[in-house]
């Protein structure tokens, strides 16, 4: 298996139980041009059903992207939108067509000795089908989505703070395994250990405590930390 280069930081001694798994741009690598088609029906429909011009749309969706980790959550509060119709105009990509199978990663994952769930700011469904198209969908007990946040998105406290409420957990249970540091940061806050995916960053600032370039390579960072 491909090894990546890892950081650590010290002091990292809770028993841990949990794996949380963000999904887009961490179950799958960035290069993928699932995220760019995605991001590219939330412009679509800033268009086409918000009635914005293309620059208006792109400008506004960094502005809420900036402000509330999400453009869902700004338009959701600020664009009246009909929220089942957004998500669903969305996420209607070919994910199997875009997602294969992926052996190396469903090895990974039945080598890591804790319950893993999947954790994210996109739809259940969608979640369950990029899983399903990587072929790891018999890992995850259990998935946070949108829906259980009533919209509120990451890096905010809430969805956090529900994921821990729905386990009985602490923060100090579960490692969070991110592509963005702004949710890492957040997830530090609550005590979690911190393993960003795809990051130049060292660990540093208390907040990413590990960094691999690939989710695959996260096998040897878990294997260092105390279990139950």
């Amino acid at each position: 298996m491909s090894q990546g280069r890892i950081l650590t930081s010290d002091n990292l001694i809770m028993p841990l139980q949990y794996l949380l798994f963000d999904v887009d741009e961490t179950l799958y690598p960035h290069t993928s041009p699932l995220w760019p088609l995605l991001r590219g029906r939330i412009l679509q429909y800033m268009v086409e059903r918000v009635g914005m011009s293309p620059p208006d749309a792109e400008a506004l969706r960094a502005e809420y992207l900036k402000k509330y980790g999400t453009t869902t959550r700004g338009l959701y509060l600020h664009n009246a939108i009909d929220m089942a119709d957004y998500l669903d105009y969305v996420h209607d990509v070919p994910i199997n067509t875009l997602l294969v199978n992926d052996p190396e990663l469903n090895e990974v994952l039945s080598q890591l000795p804790f319950a893993k769930c999947l954790f994210t700011n996109a739809t259940r469904r969608h979640a369950l089908n990029v899983a399903a198209s990587l072929g790891i969908s018999q890992h995850f007990s259990r998935t946070f989505s949108l829906e259980d946040f009533d919209y509120i998105s990451k890096p905010e406290a809430r969805p956090y703070q529900v994921v821990l409420d729905s386990l009985g957990a602490r923060g100090g249970d579960c490692v969070l395994i991110e592509d963005s540091v702004a949710n890492i940061a957040t997830g530090k806050q609550f005590g979690m250990t911190t393993i960003l995916v795809d990051g130049d960053l060292p660990p540093s600032a208390g907040v990413v405590d590990f960094t691999v370039r690939r989710v695959h390579d996260i096998l040897d960072v878990v294997r260092r930390l105390p279990t139950p």
